[in-house]
């Protein structure tokens, strides 16, 4: 027996084809695409891309609290950050992993991608993934590690992001060896308290850690 069509559901799938497919929006109100659904699915009422574009904000929106909730029953989660260019334009995204607690399978979920449209000096970088991690409720003490590449600017970003955290803790903190001994191997070693963190590379490693690996 055929299903009854829902206008509701065709709206959702409607949408997935162009946030999963990464399809420009104006492609719901070319003539072409119109003439094709009004044949394949009569009864599909087409969005226009001012609809389209309104839902999918509002299913963003939707999802961005659904996603912070989520992170708040979450005690340690790692991020990773990059940037890049495509077709003369820039680019920041940032990803956050946890660990889900009753299957202990490792999850992830995309904190925001902005584009760029200054210099990415490592000022710029440093407030940037702080604004990304407060957006999100991701304090110092959540964030157990943030991985990238070993660019200059963000290895300086890193630096910058976490110099005040490290300068507070500097009386009470233990000392912490170095992670990586003289002929460049790497050591295992117990990272202090949670608001210090140790920089191997570019990745940042901060409470309850006791071995770290660095990115290659």
């Amino acid at each position: 027996m055929k299903p009854k069509f829902e206008q509701k559901k065709a709206r959702k799938l409607w949408m997935n084809v162009f946030i999963k497919g990464i399809v420009p929006n104006q492609l719901t109100d070319a003539p072409e695409m119109r003439e094709f659904l009004a044949y394949a699915s009569p009864d599909f009422k087409v969005p226009s891309r001012r609809t389209l574009t309104r839902d999918i904000n509002k299913l963003g929106d939707e999802t961005k609290v659904r996603l912070e909730s989520l992170l708040d029953t979450i005690s340690y989660v790692s991020t990773t950050a990059d940037s890049w260019s495509s077709h003369n334009r820039s680019f920041l995204g940032m990803t956050v992993h946890w660990i889900n607690g009753v299957s202990l399978q490792r999850e992830k979920a995309v904190l925001g991608i902005k584009e760029i449209k200054v210099r990415q000096t490592a000022d710029y970088l440093a407030q940037a993934l702080l604004d990304l991690h407060q957006e999100f409720g991701l304090s110092r003490g959540k964030v157990v590690s943030t991985t990238t590449d070993n660019g200059a600017n963000y290895v300086a970003a890193f630096k910058k992001m976490y110099a005040d955290a490290g300068a507070a803790d500097a009386d009470a903190a233990e000392p912490v060896p170095d992670a990586v001994g003289d002929d460049g191997a790497l050591d295992i070693v117990e990272v202090g308290r949670p608001s210090r963190m140790l920089m191997l590379r570019s990745s940042w490693i901060c409470p309850s850690t006791t071995a770290a690996v660095p990115t290659q």
